[in-house]
């Protein structure tokens, strides 16, 4: 996960996605961040990846300015599912998501109405997302 992402991965916990139960305990240089019955390592931002036996969406130990943070996995289809069925949960509508050359477009209801824009289809299901919890 790029710096750039930490943000847009935030915004995802944000709009309600459950964060397994997890502890994060340190050994010397070592950290472990126990995630459900699992355990990933974390040794220098490797990147390890584990995923939650609940939702099944992956979830990646990230280092960040605060320290060691468990966040979803960007590019998992158990996430962009996820993300699609609370914005259908949300508005009682089926979104329809759109791609140009450098931008994705999430359209909701009608099909006229944009409720999310960004550079990648995550980013523009999150945006719908906010406005769809923002408007209800």
């Amino acid at each position: 996960m790029t710096p750039d992402q930490i943000p847009l991965a935030r915004r995802v916990i944000a709009c309600g996605l459950p964060v397994p139960h997890h502890a994060v305990s340190r050994d010397g240089a070592a950290m472990t961040v126990g995630l459900g019955n699992c355990v990933i390592p974390w040794r220098h931002n490797t990147g390890s990846v584990d995923y939650d036996p609940d939702t099944r969406i992956m979830w990646r130990v990230v280092a960040t300015h605060t320290g060691p943070e468990l966040l979803p996995v960007l590019d998992d289809f158990a996430l962009l599912g996820w993300l699609i069925h609370e914005l259908e949960r949300v508005t009682g509508s089926t979104p329809e998501y759109i791609s140009t050359e450098d931008r994705w477009f999430v359209v909701i209801d009608d099909g006229r109405t944009v409720t999310g824009l960004g550079k990648t289809r995550i980013e523009a299901l999150v945006a719908a997302l906010e406005v769809a919890k923002g408007a209800a």
